[in-house]
């Protein structure tokens, strides 16, 4: 059997017009009437067609089949972009190492190289099985393993629009391109079964293959039957008529120079067959299409071929202990190569470093996600593995912000995050707690990050306590992106007449801790408490505390003694800053009026008239 470089193909499936002048004539009268060329095949236009068989010399039967009861719109679902050509990728496919002389015949079915056949069903994805149907018939080929990939997943969870109504190969889905979650690589389908509509996509899924490349063939029919070779199933298209739709067994040569409308798979060719040779196509039509869902079509048919493409899929797997952890994160990596002897590794990290070790570790100090690349040199060439964002390394905060009360109405305060990994749940307990005798009145995500989430739910709600919990989960939505900003708003009324300072922490009680949710990681973030005030200034404090009297002054002056003095013993006049104030900072970066006492009077008259010891710097 011939020898594989690099299997990991990508499938496109196509679809065949019917054609000859004399069918194309007759069609006109008949099959081509847009009620008839639009709706499924009723008994009549295949009787119609059978009849043609011999007046058009076709060498192929048309009957019934599972692809008969929808119409082409249906089952077409081919969309070629505009101006693909000019940002596509063409590989000259060279003579194999393994001999240059290719085989008058070849089937990957023979060396058990496909995977059992799919059926669309009545939706116009064949773009998303051509894509699949190549990387399943890879990875049988190289690993000797039949996995069932998810063709839901590229319908419902692309960033291009495709869907039901067509799309494009997919192959870049594979390697590259992210979903709304940021995942890339092929989902099983266990994970996101095929429904056959687009289904609202919930990622994230586990993406359990990946292609290390794919490109378009350059070089007609020889380079294509090396490209089958070499990396298995090519993905293919081609444009489909309704004799196509209807075919049973056979040599199919009804046809048409037209636009492609459907994509599918080549696994193999027979250069004895027919005039010229003949391509094996395998469809997405189900079992009980075709020659039990394949297709002989000849050489050129009705544009076969078109835009053809691989995907390279060399196996190397890449495993790592301690991936996901807040900064700084060491992780160790190991690699594994199936089916090949390495002789050496370069390790692209993702940040910039390197290393030439087989199993090296490496410290992440920086936030973020981190795509790590292997390079594995072995005797046949190097091999490449790409991991999208393997590393997740957090450093996310949660932070509640400071707020002054004007009067006694209700009062907003924000609720932000900074995350450097995609979040699908937040879990916010907080308590309200201090002199204002604040009453917690509701929440909203109106305008916030997470203003399109699909579950915004009260888990926990203990006005008793002064304490809540608030879950915030995306569903079917998207993951929170990486950033920063408000994604809670919490609306307060305070007590009449109440002063001071209350602190809305974020902490654990009973059954709720704060918790971000990444995937499969659940972790804490840093908490910083919001505030609220009231007959307090909020964040005023410059450089050291001491100028209580506000007056501008480099140093603090008897004058702040005697402000203070005043307020504690005297008048009990309110001060325009209690951080300013509080000398000894015993009530922290935002203290409130019951934290001002003698011993702050006592530390700056010492600063002042005795010691000199420095005041302390602002918090």
């Amino acid at each position: 059997m011939p020898s594989i470089l690099s299997p990991i193909i990508s499938q496109v499936q196509l679809c065949v017009l019917l054609s000859s002048r004399r069918v194309l004539t007759l069609l006109i009268m008949t099959v081509w009437i847009p009620s008839v060329a639009l709706a499924q095949l009723d008994r009549a236009a295949i009787v119609e067609m059978q009849e043609q068989t011999t007046n058009e010399d076709w060498t192929f039967e048309v009957g019934e089949n599972e692809a008969t009861k929808y119409s082409l719109d249906q089952l077409c679902g081919l969309k070629e972009p505009e101006g693909w050509r000019a940002r596509a990728r063409f590989d000259q496919i060279a003579t194999s190492s393994s001999g240059s002389i290719l085989p008058l015949a070849f089937d990957w079915r023979t060396y058990n190289g496909c995977t059992p056949i799919s059926n669309q069903g009545g939706c116009g994805s064949c773009w998303a099985f051509a894509t699949v149907g190549a990387l399943e018939c890879a990875i049988k080929i190289r690993e000797g393993e039949t996995v069932d990939l998810s063709e839901q997943w590229l319908l419902s969870c692309n960033r291009d629009g495709w869907d039901c109504g067509g799309g494009w190969y997919a192959h870049s889905y594979h390697q590259w391109a992210t979903d709304g979650c940021n995942g890339t690589g092929a989902v099983l389908e266990s994970a996101f079964p095929y429904v056959a509509w687009e289904k609202p996509c919930a990622c994230p899924y586990p993406h359990e293959y990946s292609i290390d490349s794919w490109a378009y063939i350059d070089g007609g029919v020889e380079a294509m039957k090396r490209a089958i070779i070499e990396y298995g199933p090519i993905s293919v298209s081609v444009y489909v008529n309704n004799a196509f739709q209807a075919y049973r067994r056979g040599i199919f040569n009804s046809c048409t120079d037209a636009t492609v409308n459907h994509s599918v798979v080549l696994v193999g060719w027979d250069d004895s067959q027919g005039v010229e040779g003949v391509w094996i196509m395998r469809n997405s039509w189900g079992a009980g299409w075709g020659e039990a869902g394949y297709m002989r079509i000849a050489y050129g048919c009705s544009r076969i071929g078109y835009a053809a493409c691989y995907v390279d899929y060399r196996r190397v797997r890449v495993a790592c202990q301690n991936n996901f952890g807040s900064a700084p994160l060491t992780v160790d990596f190991q690699p594994e190569v199936i089916g090949s002897t390495a002789t050496g590794y370069t390790w692209e990290f993702g940040d910039g470093d390197i290393s030439n070790e087989a199993n090296p570790t490496h410290v992440y100090s920086v936030p973020g996600c981190y795509t790590v690349k292997l390079t594995v040199s072995t005797p046949e060439g190097d091999l490449y593995k790409m991991c999208p964002n393997l590393v997740s390394v957090h450093a996310d905060t949660l932070r509640g912000t400071a707020v002054e009360i004007a009067s006694g109405g209700p009062v907003r305060m924000d609720v932000s995050a900074r995350n450097f990994v995609p979040i699908q749940k937040l879990t916010i307990p907080f308590t309200w707690e201090g002199p204002l005798k604040l009453r917690c009145d509701s929440f909203s995500v109106a305008g916030a990050r997470t203003e399109y989430f699909d579950y915004i739910t009260i888990v926990s709600w203990d006005s008793d306590n002064r304490r809540a919990t608030i879950v915030l989960r995306t569903g079917n939505q998207p993951a929170l992106t990486v950033g920063e900003g408000v994604v809670l708003s919490l609306w307060f009324t305070p007590g009449s007449g109440m002063i001071g300072v209350n602190q809305v922490a974020f902490v654990s009680y009973g059954y709720y801790s704060p918790l971000f949710e990444s995937g499969d990681n659940v972790y804490e973030p840093a908490l910083t408490a919001g505030y609220l005030s009231k007959g307090v200034s909020v964040g005023c404090c410059e450089g050291r505390v001491g100028d209580i009297n506000q007056s501008g002054e480099d140093e603090p002056t008897l004058g702040d003694v005697m402000t203070l003095v005043d307020h504690l013993f005297i008048s009990g006049n309110l001060l325009s800053c209690v951080e300013e104030a509080d000398v000894d900072q015993s009530g922290g970066a935002l203290p409130s009026y019951d934290d001002l006492t003698l011993g702050d009077v006592m530390q700056l008259v010492d600063y002042l008239f005795i010691s000199g010891r420095p005041l302390l710097e602002c918090l």
